[in-house]
Parts: structure tokens; sequence; C-alpha cells
């Protein structure tokens, strides 16, 4: 946005030029006038995902000089004017949640999705809330080869946590095609993960300024982690570069005040203690839901307790449990540490 405006100001002192006498028609029309309308098409590329914008701007500004750039000038000027009063008839009332930060995670999300969604995407999202513990007893229990591999394929399509350990077990079965079969369903899924990394950073790569792909990415990253793909040599590389596109993404948005919870959070997995309570300070003083600030002590208290500081984790699991809880693990955790001794 700051090379759009830097871009539209050269354009007006070009012209202001022209009106004084200082830069020559012919010179005006020839060189100047083309030479800034490519960097005026250019910057506006670099804040749109639209591949047509940057093009009409160029031909509007370099063709109808002056009064092109003009029209341009009114048309953004008005555009988040027109963005404010225009609304959808019962549109707020089935999408639209409540809070400006909740509905700029809302944009985010169904943008990504609506970028996704394929037939496939949509079968993966119910099997990965389908119920494992069926296909435990076929893949480990005494029974038919083709059962097992069939198993083996639903688990592939789940990809959760709990698929991923099943698949992981079928990998110390004795039968040759179990382990075979198994160690390809984990490959499917680590392959599907880092097509989706290599997809946010070639959107990266386009709009390095768009704070959403580098949070998608993150995202990635240490979803990854959470599933436990990983061997424990390269873990931590996938953590350090989420915590990167985390920290990245803030920076470009500093009203993702959400962001805080997975940043504290990869500190806590990568074991930077001391820079998760600092940072969790920062972020209980910022503008976070109700929930997030319950994350986020929770994990203050476990950063303490790691720490030695018993005291202060107890001190924190007390604030967190007077907070609305989203997790059942959390809930049990704050449970049993606020029984008394």
């Amino acid at each position: 946005m700051i090379g759009l405006f830097i871009a539209g100001l050269i354009k007006i002192i070009v012209v202001v030029m022209l009106l004084k006498g200082a830069v020559t028609p012919n010179i005006f029309l020839f060189i100047v006038n083309p030479m800034s309308s490519l960097l005026l098409a250019f910057m506006v590329k670099k804040t749109t995902e639209s591949q047509i914008y940057p093009i009409i701007v160029f031909v509007i500004d370099c063709f109808t000089p002056v009064l092109g750039f003009l029209g341009l000038f009114i048309f953004y000027g008005l555009k988040p004017m027109m963005a404010f009063i225009s609304v959808e008839d019962g549109e707020e009332d089935f999408y639209l949640p409540l809070g400006e930060q909740s509905y700029k995670r809302f944009e985010i999300q169904k943008k990504v999705e609506l970028d996704n969604t394929t037939i496939q995407h949509r079968k993966t999202m119910v099997f990965e809330r389908y119920n494992v513990e069926p296909l435990l007893e076929i893949l480990l229990g005494d029974y038919e080869l083709a059962l097992k591999i069939n198993a083996i394929e639903k688990l592939s399509n789940i990809s959760n946590r709990s698929a991923i350990s099943l698949l992981q077990k079928a990998l110390e079965q004795e039968d040759y095609e179990v382990r075979y079969f198994a160690n390809g369903a984990l490959q499917k899924i680590e392959q599907k993960f880092l097509d989706e990394i290599d997809h946010f950073s070639d959107r990266i790569m386009e709009y390095p300024e768009k704070p959403s792909y580098y949070t998608e990415r993150g995202n990635k990253f240490l979803e990854v982690h959470r599933l436990g793909l990983l061997d424990q040599s390269i873990e931590n590389i996938f953590l350090e570069k989420a915590l990167v596109d985390f920290m990245t993404s803030l920076s470009l948005d500093s009203g993702q005040s959400y962001l805080y919870t997975r940043i504290i959070e990869v500190n806590l997995r990568l074991g930077n203690l001391t820079d998760l309570v600092t940072l969790a300070n920062i972020a209980m003083k910022s503008n976070i839901l109700e929930s997030e600030k319950a994350k986020i002590l929770f994990y203050q208290a476990e950063a303490c307790f790691q720490l030695g500081d018993y005291r202060s984790s107890q001190e924190y699991c007390k604030q967190s449990a007077d907070l609305p809880q989203e997790f059942n693990l959390i809930k049990n955790c704050l449970s049993w540490w606020n029984e008394p001794a």
C-alpha cells in the first residue's frame, strides 16, 4: 500500500511538472507518462491478486494521460467508501461473526477454503472427523491382508493425529505388505502438507506483503509438527519456520493479535521458555479473545512448571480456569492442578 501511495505521488508530481512547463508534452507522452504508468501498474499488482487490474490501470493511465489518472484516483479514493456502505441483504445474519478480529480470521479462512475447494478436499475434511478405533482393531488384529490395506487407505485419508499414530504402529507389524502400504500412506500424508506449504510459498513470492499467506504457511508448518510426521532431527526446523512466518504476518498486520497464541505455543514446543513468558505478558495486554487468554495462561503455567516456578504455575492455572475453555485436555489439566493438596 505504501508503494502504491508513492507511485501515485510521483504521478501527481509529473502532472504538475507538465502543467508548469517543466516537462514538454512530447517527453511527457512518450517517455515520462508510460514509465510512470508502468510503475503505477506494478504497485497495483503488488496489492491485488487480480491479474487484469494492473493491465487495466496501465492502459487507462498510459493512453488517456492526466484524465485517466484522475479517473483512477477518484475510483480508488471512493472504493473504501463504497465497500463500507454496500451490504448484501441477509449475509451478515448468517456469515458475519461478531467482532472485527473474529471477522478477519473468518475472512482469511474462507478465502483459503475457497481456493482449495475440490471434491477431494471435501472428502478429506469428512475423513478427518472419522473415528479410527474400528480401524485399529482391523489393522492390529488377526484379519485378512485386503482388509488391513483397506484400513490403511482410510487412515491415509483421515490424516489426523490418531490416524498417523496408528500408521506408525503399523510399521512395526510383521507383514511386509502392511509395513509397505503404511509407509506409503505416511509419505502420502506428508507430501500433501508439503504441497500445501509450497502453494503458500508461491503465493508469498508473488504477494510478499499479504500477511494471510504467511499465517497459513505457518499453520501448515505447525500442523506437521503437531501430527508427529517428522523425525526428531528435523521437527524443530519446521517449528522455527512456523515461528518466522507468524512473526512476519504479525509485523505486516498487528491487528492479528490471535497470532500471539500460536507464537507462544511454538516457543513452548521449542523450549524457549523465557521468551514465552515475556511474550505472554505482552499478549495478555492486547485485545484478544477470552478463550485465547485462557490458552496463553495455560502455556505460561506450563513454562513456569518447567522452569521450576511451581507457585506461579499454579497461579496461572487458577487464572486460566476462570476463563472460557475450548479444549478438554486443558480443562482436565487445570482441574488436576487446582485440586487442593
